[in-house]
């Protein structure tokens, strides 16, 4: 029997959330994610699918109407692409920084593997995260509060660490193995989102900031945010233009092991195979390590930065996914 978070720690959360959801804090008035209880954000999402007569079965055109929406969203991330020098780039469909597509197309799935009384286990879910939602509305506020640009910087690296880390131990948590299948499909789906959202705005932001600097710090700043770029796949602008402007630093001379990284991520984000072989993806239910541009020979490539040999097969399963 799982011991969930007590009620009060919500409460304390969803109390600081007028105050830090629009609180912009530094001099650019930078707004900070709204966050909800995950109940919240599941009804508002499912007041917004459409169903046949009989009530079961979702309508055609909100499926269509998300296919609509991610034509759309990859669309505009093309001409993004376009922007900043890349053409002729046929990318993967996807919702990239539209999250209304995204929260729509992930429900959709959920409600056709469970049935509509999947949203009946929102407060199972709610009580799950109960003790995380201060500690998101605490890491937004770092973000809203930092009075300069290099505070923010840190503040929304820091951010997306501790994210990832509460999105990795969702996924292994045994506890939530215990619970029924909707429970933890949908606490996977809420903190996909919440990471989600604010790997776009740390993106947008950066982008902004960066192609707004004149001066000689924008290197150091993206070098100082090459995670943010690392992660900021529906944004394949932003990791375009921040591989083109470190790759003439000493970024990669110094920082091998991460230029290797931004470089296999920009690669698969634009459909094409890795240099490096740094990267996993999750491929039929299994992580494993894609192809290179020449599998022979990423050793050499690997060697030329730093890195190590290759200790995996390419191709392997690594694991469930």
């Amino acid at each position: 029997m799982i011991i969930f978070g007590r009620s009060v720690a919500l409460a304390i959360a969803l109390g600081a959330m007028s105050s830090c959801a629009t609180n912009g804090g530094s001099n650019d008035g930078l707004t900070v994610p709204f966050i909800s209880k995950p109940s919240e954000f599941l009804n508002d999402i499912s007041a917004k699918a459409a169903f046949d007569r009989n009530g079961a079965e979702i309508d055609q055109n909100s499926i269509g109407l998300v296919k609509s929406m991610e034509s759309a969203a990859t669309l505009d991330a093309s001409k993004k692409l376009g922007a900043v020098g890349v053409i002729n780039v046929e990318l993967p469909k996807d919702c990239y920084v539209d999250m209304e597509c995204f929260n729509q197309a992930q429900y959709l799935k959920l409600i056709q593997k469970y049935g509509r009384d999947l949203i009946r286990h929102t407060d199972e879910v709610d009580s799950y995260f109960s003790n995380h939602i201060l500690d998101i509305v605490h890491l937004d506020s770092a973000v809203g509060q930092a009075s300069s640009t290099a505070d923010r910087t840190i503040a929304m690296v820091s951010r997306d660490q501790k994210l990832r880390e509460l999105y990795g131990s969702t996924l292994n948590d045994a506890q939530l193995e215990e619970q029924t299948p909707e429970v933890r499909d949908l606490a996977i789906f809420w903190i996909r989102s919440q990471v989600r959202l604010r790997d776009i705005q740390a993106s947008t932001w950066l982008f902004e900031t960066a192609a707004q600097d004149d001066s000689n710090d924008k290197v150091s700043l993206l070098q100082d945010a090459w995670l943010i770029i690392q992660h900021a796949d529906r944004s394949p602008h932003l990791q375009y233009y921040g591989v083109q402007k470190l790759k003439d630093s000493k970024f990669p001379a110094t920082h091998g092991n991460q230029w290797a990284m931004l470089v296999d991520r920009l690669q698969l984000s634009l459909g094409k195979p890795q240099v490096y072989a740094t990267q996993l993806r999750c491929v039929e239910g299994s992580y494993l390590i894609t192809s290179t541009i020449d599998d022979a020979t990423v050793d050499e490539r690997r060697q030329e930065l730093g890195l190590g040999k290759l200790e995996v097969e390419i191709g392997a399963s690594l694991g469930k996914c």
